[in-house]
């Protein structure tokens, strides 16, 4: 679910099955409000991640690609750290790149959207979501 506040300067996403998760994204003004969010994820340990990237193949990557809010999304598996034999902190990373905020809002709280949300959240573990503004904006 997302709340905007009324000056529509923040708005609050809810993740479903999860309240204690609000992400607050600040719009950057009434003219720009292109924002990439990213998303760094594990899975949950009793999920396979042939389950996983399969979902996101069928279902999630072209449902969330279909939104009229979405310029982009991608979703790629981490394969290491560069210059380093460590495991990288995070299994998934997703790139979302939303046209509209405004849009997005509308766009995620569809019955659909809060259903592929909520499978989402059978796959990931404590997913993080970051929103950030382009320094050349």
């Amino acid at each position: 679910m997302v709340q905007i506040c009324p000056d529509k300067s923040t708005s609050l996403v809810v993740l479903p099955g999860r309240p204690d998760i609000m992400q607050q994204a600040k719009l950057n003004n009434a003219k720009e409000t292109r924002m990439r969010i990213i998303v760094l994820f594990n899975l949950h340990k009793d999920v396979a991640p042939d389950a996983y990237e399969a979902w996101a193949k069928g279902t999630d990557m072209p449902t969330v690609r279909g939104l009229p809010s979405v310029a982009g999304f991608e979703v790629s598996a981490t394969t290491g750290l560069f210059g380093s034999d460590a495991r990288p902190p995070y299994q998934y990373i997703e790139v979302i790149d939303v046209a509209d905020m405004d849009q997005f809002g509308q766009d995620i709280s569809t019955a659909e959207m809060q259903r592929i949300a909520a499978e989402f959240q059978t796959f990931a573990d404590g997913p993080i979501f970051i929103t950030t503004r382009n320094l050349d904006a």
